[in-house]
């Protein structure tokens, strides 16, 4: 499923979030080869520059490594991938209480509220 695009953040910042949920949820495996530049803009919708701003930033990152002539693909790292889903769940988790602060919960109440809701899902 291809990611829907905000207003309020650049489109290749994007990109990267929607890539690396691919990567940690496991769509998209270790050393797993990824769509070209090219191929990625047309499947997104979007500028192959705006991809190759994502795939840069994702290099950087060390989520993606690159082959010269074979390609883009990601990285087998598992501590990069726990690293990730490690900060993806703190920025779920900073915005929910941002959220409930509000509507006037405080962060406390926020904790309770997820903690019951958490032991109707055991």
């Amino acid at each position: 499923m291809k990611p829907t695009f905000h207003a309020d953040k650049p489109i290749y910042s994007q990109i990267c979030d929607w890539m690396k949920k691919k990567m940690i949820t496991g769509e998209w495996k270790a050393d797993d080869k990824l769509p070209s530049v090219r191929e990625m803009g047309v499947m997104l919708a979007v500028n192959p520059n705006t991809v190759s701003r994502a795939y840069q930033e994702l290099e950087r990152g060390g989520y993606i490594y690159a082959k010269r002539g074979m390609g883009s693909f990601v990285t087998p790292e598992k501590a990069v991938f726990e690293q990730l889903q490690s900060d993806l769940a703190e920025e779920i988790a900073t915005r929910f209480l941002e959220e409930a602060e509000s509507i006037g919960l405080n962060s406390q109440a926020a904790i309770e509220l997820l903690t019951k809701r958490s032991s109707k899902h055991e």
